[in-house]
This record gives C-alpha cells, sequence and structure tokens, in this order.
C-alpha cells in the first residue's frame, strides 16, 4: 500500500520535493545518485563539495541541489498531504511499478490520491490522449472507446486535460472501469478548475490521481511533457484521438513507442489539422491504425513487452536501487 504521509521521512519529502520541481535535482540525476550509493538521508547531509562531481554535478549545481532541499518545508508538505488525503508511493517501494522504475528517470515520488492498487489488478492498462480542442466527433469516440475498452477489462489513463483526456476519463466512468488521472500540477492543485467535479467523481469511482510534483505545485508549462513521460510508461498502450503534429498527445505516443509500448493512432480527414499528428505516426509506421476496440485488443495481445519486462525485472534485482530510507 502506498505510505501514509506520516510514514514518509523528512529525507525522502525533501528530495522528492527538489526532485519533482527539478530545481538542479532532477529524476536522471536522483537516480544516478542513487546507484553510487547515496540516499536521502545523505543527501539532505551533504555539502556542496562533496557532490561535485557526483553524477556529472557541476558546483555551482551542487549549490543549486544543497539550497533547494534545504527550502522543502517537510512538515507542510506533510500536512497538505493530510489535508487532501494524498499518499506516497516511493521509488524503490513495493508498490512503486516496475514499468516506471526501470525507465531512465523514474520519478523519486509519487503523489496519489484514491485507489491506486486496482489500477494495477487489471488486464491492461490503456492510456487514450489527444487534443485539448478536440471536435465534438473526436471526444465521442474518445468516450465510447475508453467504455469498451473499460468494458475489455481495460483500466483507463490519461492526463486530465479538456478534450480527449476528459472525454476518456468520462468514459470508464461511465462504465465503472478504474480510471488513472496523470496531472502536471500538485494535487494541490485542481487544473483545469472546471475539472474539480470529474476529479471527485474520478475518487468515487474508486480511480486515482497521481502527480510525481509536491502539492502546492503550479501547472506551469514545462510540467506536462515531465508529465507524459509517466503516463506513457505506465500503460500497455497509448491510443491517440486527434492530435496536431507538435502536441503534447503526440510526445506521449513517441515516448510510449520508445518503451515498447503499443502505439494506435485514430485517422481523421486527410486534410484535418487536428489529426495530422495522427496521420503522421501512421505514416512513418510506428504507430498503427485503429478504427475501434477490436483493433487496440488485437495490438494488445500481440505486443509481448509485458513478458519482456517481467523477464527483465528478475533479472535487475540485483542491480536495482535500494529505496531511498
Amino acid at each position: 500500500m502506498p505510505r501514509d504521509p506520516s510514514d514518509v521521512p523528512d529525507a525522502v519529502l525533501r528530495v522528492a520535493h527538489a526532485s519533482g520541481l527539478a530545481t538542479g535535482l532532477g529524476p536522471v540525476t536522483w537516480g544516478r545518485l542513487l546507484s553510487q550509493g547515496w540516499d536521502a538521508e545523505g543527501l539532505v547531509r551533504a555539502r556542496e563539495g562533496e557532490l561535485a562531481g557526483c553524477g556529472g554535478i557541476t558546483l555551482a549545481r551542487a549549490g543549486a541541489i544543497v539550497a533547494a532541499i534545504g527550502s522543502a518545508l517537510p512538515a507542510a508538505e506533510r500536512a497538505a498531504m493530510v489535508q487532501a488525503g494524498a499518499r506516497a508511493v516511493v521509488l524503490g517501494d513495493p508498490d512503486y511499478p516496475d514499468c516506471l522504475s526501470q525507465t531512465h528517470d523514474p520519478p523519486a515520488m509519487l503523489w496519489v490520491r484514491g485507489q491506486w492498487e486496482p489500477m494495477f489488478e487489471e488486464s491492461w492498462r490503456v492510456g487514450i490522449v489527444g487534443s485539448r480542442e478536440a471536435s465534438v466527433g473526436g471526444q465521442s469516440f474518445a468516450f465510447d472507446l475508453a467504455r469498451s475498452l473499460g468494458d475489455a477489462s481495460c483500466a483507463i489513463v490519461s492526463g486530465g486535460a479538456r478534450g480527449i483526456d476528459a472525454a476518456a476519463h468520462r468514459g470508464a466512468l461511465s462504465t465503472g472501469a478504474p480510471t488513472m488521472v496523470i496531472l502536471g500540477c500538485g494535487l494541490g492543485q485542481c487544473y483545469p478548475a472546471e475539472h474539480e467535479a470529474l476529479y471527485a467523481s474520478v475518487l468515487e469511482a474508486g480511480g486515482v490521481l497521481v502527480s510525481e510534483l509536491p502539492m502546492a505545485a503550479l501547472p506551469l508549462g514545462h510540467h506536462f511533457p515531465r508529465r507524459n513521460r509517466i503516463l506513457a510508461a505506465l500503460v500497455d498502450a497509448v491510443v491517440v484521438v486527434e492530435a496536431r503534429a507538435r502536441s503534447g498527445a503526440l510526445i506521449t505516443a513517441r515516448l510510449a513507442c520508445d518503451l515498447g509500448r503499443e502505439v494506435c493512432c485514430v485517422p481523421g480527414r486527410p486534410t484535418d489539422a487536428q489529426s495530422e499528428g495522427c496521420h503522421i505516426a501512421i505514416r512513418e509506421g510506428w504507430a498503427s491504425l485503429v478504427r475501434g476496440t477490436d483493433d487496440i485488443l488485437e495490438a494488445l495481445r500481440g505486443n509481448l513487452w509485458r513478458v519482456d519486462r517481467t523477464e527483465r525485472s528478475e533479472e535487475q534485482v540485483d542491480s536495482a536501487p535500494s529505496p531511498p530510507t
């Protein structure tokens, strides 16, 4: 089970706070430090000179890391978590997903609200992403797709944005399927503001809200590409419904492809700019064309990355970083 706020040591909260905000200590750097024998307690006590040179850290960056860790307020973060009903999944914990810990930049900690465990009990986790300015038809397709995938024992994952994301979450809710919202802000924020009722419905239905950011973190632009990598890692397949050539949805799809996940794109009219990203992915051959649920399920059954991941996990047990304590 995720940790209650009282079970998260101050040092871990300090490191997770600094790493989540990428103030010199991003997930990649934290992973390198872990591999070199550092833990949260040691990092909190470290001086600039001790960090300089470790994991490619310059003296200036070491100073920024020390300052970021020192400015974190564990008591305030813990109080905000208690108030919101949030818990923590720390890198190295049994509940931390292997599919995320085995990436090159896993978050030091995930803040979660709701039912974390059920999301990993379904047959498949499918990410449905797309345009915030989606057409009515695109939103309707995403809703129906999420509903039918939910009926097929799939958990639906998306980013809680307007348009396709929201339609996918609502489609899952309509059939009682668990749904995960991965946010680009802290769990103490609601973005977009009009989705407060949607997020409440997700929690009431047994779903979960997830963020790698501290509770009070605002929805800043650079948080969303980082959010996308988490979504890509946690799912077995990504389905794109309406995406421009330069869009967050297509970034998520490319990240998923790089991780060996199945990528499916819904085609639109040839002249429709909203579907240009989907057409590019299909034309370049790194995404399959999807017409409905059956195409997605067929692609999932033919993708063996989950088996490969299990074998790699068993082989890498001894080399996996220990949880920060």
